[in-house]
């Protein structure tokens, strides 16, 4: 009986995460079961996938959907050849938009969450929209929209992974941001990660006021190549106004600007901001300014310039910076995953900052870096791997060295390499926790630096069930 209280908080300590652990409760696959996607989502259920063959089919999902499914591609459009790509041609106005309320801790979890998965999407005014959704859009094409790719508006949460966002044919941006106000006392968090944004006919990235206040909102843009902006790679507005002009605003919400290369942008790199670290980017080539008005409480250093009509203009630069061409090896245009890929006689190589926590703050496992410090811009010398959200073997140079490289067939946070991170993973972790030994992931030492301890959790939560 003594043993009673320390079962029983046990007991209730692994509970919620088996009794949180959603089932989703079906596979519907397009044409196989349904002749259309329309037909499969319809038919779905919040926490169902949907898988779309190779092919081109007519869509249209417009008018605030609200089930919380995983839309998914055969195979990843961003890395497969045209013949296995599945294509999604447009027949309405904001062809895919979701309108999920915010689930309820940041953590996305089968059944709380949009995802759109792997496909070539064609046309329309906006491509995917969040409208005030929590949701996942990774390794699309998103091409030929009159308007933004991707549009973000009311209280959403974000994650925009390795997508390739191009060729914008009427006023759009890349993504678009409105700040509406957040209800209740969560900061959500908008990822940008592991994209390339080209040819954008307004702002890459443009993040729109709506309320003249700081918003319960944090952002972390990172390892994104942004290149032929017709104005800003970054933008900021006030007032709810989408046009971009060269002062930008001095946006109060902190915002994590790290590992871009900013290439040909007709109006510079960043233009405002109040609140950004902008850290280990490369401003190559850029018109007017690459960084202007990045001011009040930001913090701009690690950075290389060369190229641009002015480096910087009213922006708080701190040593060191770099002014020297990066020697990139390939100057090619996207989609080109190589593009502007340093070389060994580049200055840009081991000369950024450990940021580390950075990308652990938003629950990522950082990208880590093969030499004595991160190199800048978007792909490390080693890795040249283009828009991907798997992260490559991780290095730090903090002593002792730190890896994280998972398991064969698993993946970071998978202890029993079943290739889903879960609940069993956490039970793997809490068993050895405060534990030193080796054994890497399957002891729930997910950074393999012999240590189970509290990264290990955070890697753990950054990717479960995802």
């Amino acid at each position: 009986m003594k043993k009673f209280p320390s079962i029983f908080f046990f007991l209730l300590l692994i509970f919620p995460i088996f009794a949180a652990s959603p089932v989703r409760a079906a596979t519907l696959n397009v044409p196989q079961n349904y002749s259309t996607v329309m037909a499969a989502y319809d038919a779905a259920a919040d926490g169902d996938e949907i898988i779309v063959a190779p092919g081109s089919y007519d869509v249209c999902l417009s008018g605030n959907r609200t089930k919380r499914i995983a839309l998914k591609a055969q195979n990843p459009a961003t890395s497969s050849p045209a013949s296995q790509q599945t294509i999604l041609n447009s027949t309405c106005s904001h062809v895919i938009q979701f309108k999920t309320p915010l689930d309820t801790d940041g953590v996305f979890q089968s059944g709380d969450h949009v995802e759109f998965i792997g496909f070539v999407l064609k046309g329309s005014d906006d491509g995917f929209s969040y409208e005030a959704a929590s949701g996942i859009v990774k390794n699309n094409i998103i091409t030929g929209q009159s308007d933004d790719p991707i549009d973000i508006d009311g209280a959403s949460e974000a994650h925009i992974f390795g997508n390739i966002l191009k060729d914008g044919v009427g006023g759009g941006d890349g993504i678009e941001n409105r700040l509406y106000t957040v209800p209740g006392s969560r900061v959500i968090q908008i990822i940008i990660k592991n994209n390339i944004i080209y040819n954008s006919r307004n702002d890459g990235i443009q993040l729109i006021d709506q309320t003249g206040t700081l918003t319960k909102r944090k952002y972390l843009i990172a390892n994104n190549l942004i290149i032929g902006s017709g104005q800003a790679g970054l933008g900021t507005t006030q007032g709810g106004n989408s046009s971009q002009t060269d002062v930008g605003y001095a946006l109060p919400e902190p915002a994590f600007i790290l590992h871009n290369t900013f290439v040909n942008n007709s109006w510079g790199g960043i233009i405002g901001g109040a609140n950004m670290k902008v850290h280990n980017n490369i401003f190559y080539n850029n018109g007017k300014v690459a960084l202007k008005n990045v001011s009040g409480s930001s913090l701009a250093s690690h950075n290389l310039f060369f190229g641009n009509a002015q480096d910087s203009q009213g922006s708080n630069l701190q040593n060191p910076n770099l002014f020297a061409d990066p020697k990139f090896a390939n100057a090619a245009s996207p989609p080109d995953f190589s593009s502007y890929q340093l070389t060994n006689g580049s200055p840009a190589v081991n000369s950024g900052l450990n940021v580390d926590s950075y990308y652990r703050e938003f629950g990522l496992a950082p990208p880590g870096f093969s030499g004595t410090a991160p190199d800048l811009g978007w792909l490390e010398l080693s890795t040249g791997n283009g828009p991907t959200n798997t992260p490559p073997p991780q290095i730090t140079n903090t002593p002792p060295p730190i890896t994280n490289t998972p398991p064969v067939g698993g993946k970071p946070g998978d202890a029993n390499s079943d290739n889903i991170v879960d609940g069993q993973d956490y039970m793997v972790w809490r068993a050895n926790y405060n534990s030193q030994a080796s054994g890497g992931a399957s002891i729930g030492d997910f950074d393999s630096n012999a240590r189970v301890d509290g990264q290990d959790y955070m890697i753990w939560r950054g990717n479960y069930l995802k």
